[in-house]
């Protein structure tokens, strides 16, 4: 039988599961759970890639 990483970020998909997910995670966890917990937030809503004109680079200042 093959399983499969659970990831929450794939259960985040509406407001009200998210809005209920960060209210558990800031009355119940410590720093640690809450900067995981707005990170698995972002990977929910699709701000996982940088935008490239915020990524600094040693030649980017060359790549105008």
């Amino acid at each position: 039988m093959k399983t499969s990483k659970f990831d929450i970020a794939d259960y985040l998909d509406s407001n009200e599961m998210i809005a209920e997910y960060l209210d558990e995670v800031l009355e119940e966890g410590d720093n640690s759970e809450i900067i995981t917990a707005i990170g698995n937030i972002a990977k929910a809503i699709g701000m996982t890639k940088t935008p490239p004109m915020l990524v600094k680079t040693p030649t980017s200042k060359y790549n105008k």
